[in-house]
């Protein structure tokens, strides 16, 4: 009685789900009472819910830039929805800057398909300092019953100013 009184748990593997049916066999193992062993049999039904899994990605977590105009990019890596079962969801990206000054939100953009992606900085012409990206990815599954739909990953940006040009020096 002690043992079906403290209950029990059933686990699972990553990324199972289903239905199925758990057959308990209750036994006094005839300690008590005359007649032998009183056996019972139940069975239960189970159903593991699925729940979506976060989407995956890798960057660097550091980075130089050169504040010229052009823009520089970093590889993402291991871009995914999640496991196999959640390949046919789609993602979005949102990226934000800590230091607008330098790089503002609207010069970062993410590009690409598939496991490999790009994330392209601009920064301010003549501008210099550190910036932390911030990117999340969101996969178009729900938070429902546990699940995860975000990732996110960050990379701290040096940005150095552009060395100046020499002047140019004509004779007639």
């Amino acid at each position: 009685n002690a043992t079906l009184a403290a209950g029990f748990e059933l686990t699972t593997g990553a990324d199972e789900n289903g239905t199925g049916t758990l057959t308990a066999t209750l036994s006094d193992l005839g300690a008590t009472g005359s007649g032998g062993a009183l056996v019972d049999i139940a069975t239960i039904p189970l159903t593991i819910t699925a729940v979506n899994d976060a989407p995956t990605l890798t960057l660097a977590p550091t980075a130089t830039a050169t504040s010229d105009g052009n823009p520089t990019t970093l590889s993402l890596t291991g871009v995914s929805t999640g496991p196999a079962d959640e390949s046919g969801q789609m993602l979005s990206f949102l990226a934000s800057s800590d230091n607008l000054a330098v790089i503002p939100d609207g010069s970062i953009a993410v590009t690409g398909s598939g496991a490999t992606r790009t994330l392209s900085v601009t920064p301010t012409a003549g501008s210099s300092g550190a910036v932390t990206i911030t990117l999340t990815a969101m996969d178009d599954g729900s938070v429902a019953n546990g699940g995860m739909d975000t990732v996110t990953a960050s990379v701290t940006i040096t940005v150095t100013a552009p060395p100046n040009a020499l002047p140019e020096l004509t004779t007639n």
